[in-house]
C-alpha cells in the first residue's frame, strides 16, 4: 500500500536523521546509557465527533502498553534554551470493546520523552509517539459494513501523552497521565472517520539509577541573542485521498507559508495554506461550479502551536477556508505532525490533515527555514 510505505519511509527518515544529530552532538551526560522498561494501563473512551459512529461506541476501550526507553539525555542547545528528549519504541495492545465492529488493535511506534518543567523537582513530561496500528476488524461490505470508522487494517497511529513522574519507592516509579490516540488511514480508503481515543494511564517501572537531573544549556554566542525570534518557513507537500467508495485515489497538493515567533522551546505563529485538491476539482466539475481556473483552488489561514526539541519540531495548527467555491467539506482544519529541520535548513515533513476531528489525507512534504538553524553541540 502506497500510504504504508511513505509512513515507514518518513518514520524511518526521521529516525536516522535524528540518531545522525545526535551523534555529530557533543552529548552531556549525567547518567550512563541505559534502557528501561515501562509498562501501563489505560482507560480510554472513543470520542464519537460523528453522530453516524455513535453506534460504535458500545463501552470503555483499555490499552496495554510496553515501551522500552533509552535514559541518556541528549541536550540539543537552540538559541537559549535547550532540552532533553530521550527516545525509545513502544507497543500497545488495546480492547476497543467491540468485538464484531472493531476488534482490537495493535501498534508499534517511535516514541520522543520531553521534559516540560526542567526547573521543578517533580517532572511534568510530553511523550509523541507517530507509527502504525493495525486494527482487526475493518469495513466489509458483507460481514461488516457497520465499520464506518475504519476502511483498512493497517492504519496510520499518532498519540501524545502527558504525564507526571512520581517516585514512590527508592527504584520504582509510577507516571499517571492523560492520553490522546488517533488510528485512521488518512483517507486512503474509505470509509475513515477513524478512531480517536481520550483517556487516563498509569505507568510504573523499576530503574536501579536515580534520574538525572536537567540541564539548561547555553552557548556563549546564544547569550547575546534575544530570547524570541522571529522564524519564516515555506513547505511543499503531496498527498493521497479518496471520495467515495470504490473511487481511484486522488492528489492533494499543498504550499504553505507561515511566520512564527519562538520563544525558548515553543513557537506560536500563522499562515497560510494553497490546496490543488483533485476530488475538490471533480466535485465542483460535477456540480457546474467551475468558473475559472481559480476555482480549482482553496486556501486556509491558519493559527500554530509548535513545540521545538533541537531539530525536531512537533506542531499542531487550526486554519479556516477563506476561499473556496463550494462547503463540501467542513470549513475547519487543523494539522497534527512532525518536522525534522536539517543542518542546511531543508525541512522533512510529515503531518496528517483533518477536517474537524476527521482524517483527509496524510502529508510528505519538503521545506526551508529562512532562519539560520543554530544548534549548538554540548
Amino acid at each position: 500500500m502506497i500510504f504504508l510505505k511513505r509512513n515507514i519511509v518518513f518514520i524511518l527518515v526521521l529516525w536516522q536523521g535524528l540518531l545522525a544529530q545526535t551523534q555529530e552532538l557533543k552529548v552531556t551526560d549525567t547518567l550512563q546509557a541505559s534502557w528501561i522498561f515501562k509498562t501501563g494501563l489505560q482507560s480510554a473512551f472513543i470520542i464519537a465527533h460523528r453522530s453516524t459512529m455513535e453506534h460504535l461506541v458500545t463501552g470503555y476501550p483499555s490499552q496495554w502498553e510496553l515501551t522500552c526507553l533509552n535514559t541518556r539525555s541528549r541536550h540539543f542547545s537552540d538559541s537559549n534554551f535547550s532540552v532533553a528528549p530521550r527516545w525509545g519504541i513502544s507497543f500497545t495492545a488495546s480492547n476497543l470493546k467491540n468485538p464484531s465492529a472493531l476488534g482490537y488493535a495493535y501498534s508499534i511506534s517511535p516514541v520522543f520523552d520531553f521534559r516540560l518543567n526542567p526547573y521543578r523537582k517533580t517532572p511534568s513530561m510530553l511523550q509523541a509517539s507517530f507509527g502504525m496500528a493495525y486494527i482487526t476488524k475493518y469495513w466489509d461490505l458483507v460481514s461488516n459494513n457497520k465499520n464506518n470508522a475504519i476502511g483498512t487494517p493497517l492504519n496510520g497511529y499518532v498519540r501524545l501523552r502527558w504525564y507526571y513522574r512520581l517516585q514512590v519507592l527508592k527504584h520504582w516509579y509510577v507516571e499517571p497521565g492523560i492520553t490522546f490516540s488517533h488510528m485512521s488511514n488518512g483517507r486512503y480508503k474509505n470509509p475513515n472517520l477513524g478512531i480517536n481515543l481520550l483517556g487516563v494511564q498509569a505507568v510504573v517501572f523499576y530503574h536501579s539509577s536515580p534520574f538525572d537531573k536537567p540541564q539548561i544549556v547555553r552557548s556563549k554566542q546564544s547569550k547575546s541573542r534575544s530570547i524570541s525570534r522571529y522564524e519564516i518557513q515555506t513547505i511543499a507537500s503531496v498527498g493521497l485521498n479518496q471520495e467515495k467508495l470504490n473511487q481511484s485515489l486522488k492528489t492533494v497538493g499543498q504550499w504553505g507559508w507561515s511566520i512564527q515567533r519562538r520563544v525558548k522551546n515553543y513557537a506560536w505563529g500563522l499562515g497560510i495554506d494553497l490546496y490543488f485538491d483533485q476530488q475538490y476539482q471533480d466535485l465542483l466539475s460535477q456540480n457546474g461550479l467551475v468558473r475559472n481556473s481559480l476555482d480549482l483552488w482553496r486556501s486556509a489561514a491558519f493559527l500554530g502551536y509548535t513545540f521545538h526539541a533541537g531539530p525536531i519540531s512537533f506542531p499542531l495548527e487550526i486554519g479556516y477556508y477563506f476561499f473556496q467555491r463550494t462547503l463540501a467539506d467542513e470549513p475547519i482544519v487543523n494539522r497534527l505532525g512532525v518536522r525534522y529541520i536539517t543542518p542546511r535548513n531543508i525541512i522533512l515533513h510529515w503531518a496528517i490533515r483533518a477536517h474537524y476531528a476527521v482524517a483527509y489525507n496524510f502529508e510528505f512534504g519538503l521545506g526551508y527555514s529562512f532562519n539560520k538553524q543554530n544548534f549548538k553541540k554540548h
